[in-house]
């Protein structure tokens, strides 16, 4: 039987224990899994469906780069020449620049940003994405709306899966497409950006997405 002066020393070890700051704790970051293959979340966008065959033979990329931390899409931005959507552009969650750029050396129209936080980290990822058109003829790129989970994903509506969602509508949005999704577990890594031909405006937007794994850094 433990006597009381006993048991009151350990009572006060403990309640020291509990706050004493958690120096051991080990800081985790995101990465890409190194053994999962990209896979496509279909194309938004009014004439593309979710068939990449019924956009237009004009394609581009902006790529992340796999296997290292950190290396999801949290912000987007796009810019404009006009009406028309000439540049895109992807920054990684760790800081690296990725980005489509075809506009002129002109004046540009103030790029529309979205953002899944004032400050975005490694652990938010994007998901979802859809357009909107101007809806004449084969349509062109007029508005987007992007939704950033926390990571990881534990599938959906897991306990804890905030989701941020960002848009913008311009004044000749129309017409809004499909959901370019990626599925739970997973994140962008790579968004292919479908154009008619090399001028005119972006018809689909499809995601590209891999498998979002647990990184701890060594040496902590």
């Amino acid at each position: 039987m433990v006597r009381p002066p006993i048991r009151s020393a350990l009572l006060v070890a403990v309640a020291v224990a509990c706050l004493a700051p958690p120096a051991l704790a080990q800081p985790i970051r995101l990465a890409f899994d190194a053994g999962a293959s990209s896979t496509s979340g279909g194309v938004s966008g009014s004439t593309c469906t979710d068939d990449p065959q019924h956009c237009g033979p004009y394609r581009s990329s902006i790529a992340a780069q796999a296997e290292s931390p950190g290396q999801q899409f949290s912000r987007l931005a796009f810019r404009f020449d006009g009406d028309e959507a000439c540049g895109v552009a992807a920054p990684t969650a760790a800081g690296d620049d990725r980005e489509w750029d075809e506009c002129p050396s002109g004046p540009l129209l103030r790029p529309h940003r979205l953002e899944a936080s004032g400050q975005p980290g490694a652990d938010y990822g994007l998901k979802r994405l859809r357009i909107c058109s101007d809806g004449q003829g084969a349509g062109s790129l007029a508005g987007v709306e992007a939704r950033f989970f926390k990571l990881p994903h534990l599938g959906p509506n897991a306990p804890g899966q905030e989701v941020v969602t960002r848009s913008f509508e311009r004044d000749d949005c129309r017409e809004w497409g499909s959901w370019s999704r990626c599925p739970a577990g997973t994140a962008a890594a790579r968004i292919t950006i479908h154009k008619a031909n090399l001028n005119s405006g972006i018809q689909g937007i499809e995601l590209h997405c891999r498998s979002v794994g647990v990184y701890t850094p060594r040496g902590r």
